[in-house]
């Protein structure tokens, strides 16, 4: 029997603090808990007439909340992979010539000097290899904010190299 109108309001709806719990715990953002949430809300809705009605509307919502949670990390995962792609593209995108490596070391190193101390932490830790659990140890942070600061710290850091490489 498909999920109706009463079943949801009943049975989904109440369940929305719950999924919340869960998916602040997984992502370590309340903000990105919040906006995943609702977006998972909402496609239950929408496919409300789609699923079938589970025995335990908790439970289902654990899992769903659960499941949503865990393909943002993934995502996000993939994301900040692609951020750093992007960053060494604009260090390497510095010139041609025998001092090619050494202007962009300078220039790394000119920007990570820009940055606050956290963010520049986690990103020569990273550099150096480390992962995101080390890094959160050494930040004393959760992995989940250690990899939302990489990914920040990622963005921010493309921003001032082509910010130093405009000015220079």
């Amino acid at each position: 029997m498909p999920i109706d109108a009463t079943y949801f309001k009943n049975g989904i709806l109440p369940c929305y603090a719950l999924m919340m719990r869960v998916a602040v715990r997984i992502l370590g953002s309340e903000d990105e808990a919040a906006d995943l949430v609702q977006d998972t809300v909402k496609r239950l809705w929408e496919k409300r007439e789609t699923l079938e009605k589970p025995d335990s509307a908790r439970a289902f919502c654990v899992v769903i909340a659960r499941n949503a949670a865990l393909s943002a990390v993934r995502s996000r995962s993939r994301r900040s992979t692609e951020s750093l792609d992007d960053v060494k593209e604009a260090i390497t995108e510095v010139g041609e010539g025998s001092d090619y490596s050494e202007q962009q070391s300078r220039l790394l190193w000119k920007a990570l000097e820009m940055m606050d101390g956290r963010s520049a932490r986690a990103l020569t830790l990273s550099m150096y290899g480390a992962q995101s659990d080390e890094i959160a140890a050494d930040l004393n942070v959760s992995p989940a904010a250690a990899r939302q600061i990489l990914s920040r710290a990622r963005v921010r850091l493309k921003t001032l190299i082509i910010k130093i490489k405009n000015h220079d």
